[in-house]
């Protein structure tokens, strides 16, 4: 049976004109039985709500600079989200972003991302612009940036060791691109909290 842990997929393409897309899926089955929310006939229980009311370190307090990076966390997830719509061409977007996000911390080159996407280096810098606004690797270098700010925040680890743990070759070259993206450097921002 299907699970998220152990997904049993099929594969399945998708032909849109002349452009042909593949997909793997995978089925689940989910209903209510007697108040119980069931997925392929396991019962789920939630807990609690997805609110972000408060914070670990502050508790309901936030700073501006924590508000600041509320926004920039929603814009980016938005952005992510804008690939919803499934289309060919979305697909294989869907799929680059996919592949960057389970694999920021090691190396990407293009190369790579167009094998993942089964697209040229042109049509996937296009879906990238047309979709999201930005290049492939300005997206790997904000995912990367993304994840580093999180590191930043919570942890004690230096700004070296987080530069390494998200993809980035050196710790200069993270620091210019995080003062590019955030317009403060990794240790003042890591200090601001």
């Amino acid at each position: 049976m299907w699970s998220a842990e152990k997904p049993y997929l099929y594969k399945l393409t998708i032909y849109a004109g002349e452009e042909a897309i593949g997909e793997r899926v995978g089925f689940r089955e989910i209903y209510i039985e007697n108040g119980v929310v069931k997925i392929n006939g396991k019962g789920i229980k939630f807990k609690g709500v997805n609110r972000h009311d408060s914070y670990p370190d502050t508790g309901y307090y936030a700073s501006a600079l924590q508000m600041k990076n509320d926004l920039v966390l929603i814009e980016f997830y938005r952005l992510i989200s804008a690939k919803s719509a499934v289309t060919p061409s979305n697909a294989v977007l869907m799929r680059s972003v996919d592949y960057i996000n389970s694999n920021f911390a090691a190396h990407i080159s293009m190369s790579e991302l167009c094998t993942v996407s089964g697209v040229s280096k042109e049509h996937l810098c296009t879906l990238f612009r047309k979709n999201l606004d930005m290049r492939p690797m300005e997206y790997v270098a904000k995912r990367r940036i993304q994840a580093a700010k999180e590191l930043l925040i919570g942890s004690e680890k230096t700004v070296e060791t987080i530069a390494l743990e998200t993809g980035f070759c050196t710790a200069s070259y993270f620091c210019k691109l995080f003062k590019r993206y955030e317009g403060i450097s990794p240790m003042r921002f890591k200090n601001a909290r």
